[in-house]
C-alpha cells in the first residue's frame, strides 16, 4: 500500500516539474526578438534548491546501495527526473532577456518586465568590479519604479551600446540649451 502511495507522489512530482518546465520553455519562446540573454546573477549561477534535491537524492540512493539495498527502479528514475525537470525550469525562469522592445528580469515574472519606452533615466555603476544599471521607469499605475540590472563582462559593450541606441536618442537635447550667467541671475534677484 505504501509503495503505491509513494509511486503516486513520485509521479505527481514528475508531473508538476514536467509541467513547469514546459511552460518556461513555452515562456521562453514566445519573447519576440531577444537581442542578449544570461542566467547568472551577480552572486550565483545555480539554481540552490533544484540542486541540493539532486544532491540528496543522489546521497540518498548511494547510502542504501552501500548498505547493500537495491532502491526501487522508481526512485532511481523518478526523483532524478523531476530533479533534472526542476533544475532546469528554474534556470530558464530565471534568465534576464534583453529584447528589442525592452528588458525582462526573469520569465518567471512577466509583470516585471519593462519596455525602452517606460525608461525615464538611467545610471550607469560599478559595484566590486561588476557593472551595475539602475533604470528609473513609469509603470502601468503611473508610480515611479526602480529595476537594478546587472550586467555580465561579456555583455558590458553590446548592452552599452544597446541603452545608448535605445536610450540615450531620446534622452539628448534637441535643442541648444542657452547659458546661464550666475552672477547677473544673482544680482538681478538681489535688486528685486
Amino acid at each position: 500500500m505504501l509503495a503505491w502511495l509513494h509511486i503516486g507522489l513520485i509521479g505527481a512530482f514528475v508531473t508538476a516539474t514536467s509541467l513547469t518546465l514546459s511552460v518556461a520553455v513555452v515562456r521562453r519562446l514566445r519573447v519576440r526578438r531577444p537581442l542578449m540573454t544570461w542566467t547568472c546573477g551577480p552572486v550565483t549561477c545555480i539554481p540552490l534548491g533544484p540542486t541540493l534535491f539532486l544532491l540528496l537524492v543522489g546521497v540518498g540512493v548511494a547510502y542504501q546501495v552501500s548498505q547493500g539495498g537495491a532502491p526501487p527502479r522508481y526512485v532511481v528514475l523518478g526523483y532524478p527526473v523531476g530533479g533534472l525537470c526542476w533544475w532546469a525550469a528554474t534556470w530558464i525562469a530565471r534568465t534576464r532577456i534583453v529584447s528589442a522592445y525592452g528588458l525582462i528580469p526573469e520569465l518567471s515574472a512577466p509583470e516585471r518586465s519593462v519596455a525602452w519606452s517606460q525608461i525615464r533615466d538611467y545610471v550607469q555603476t560599478t559595484r566590486d568590479g561588476r557593472t551595475y544599471y539602475r533604470f528609473f521607469y513609469v509603470d502601468s499605475n503611473d508610480q515611479w519604479q526602480r529595476l537594478d540590472w546587472f550586467v555580465p563582462a561579456s555583455h558590458e559593450a553590446a548592452f552599452a551600446a544597446l541603452v545608448q541606441e535605445k536610450l540615450d536618442a531620446r534622452f539628448a537635447p534637441t535643442e541648444e540649451l542657452p547659458s546661464i550667467d550666475l552672477t547677473t541671475l544673482r544680482d538681478e534677484s538681489k535688486s528685486s
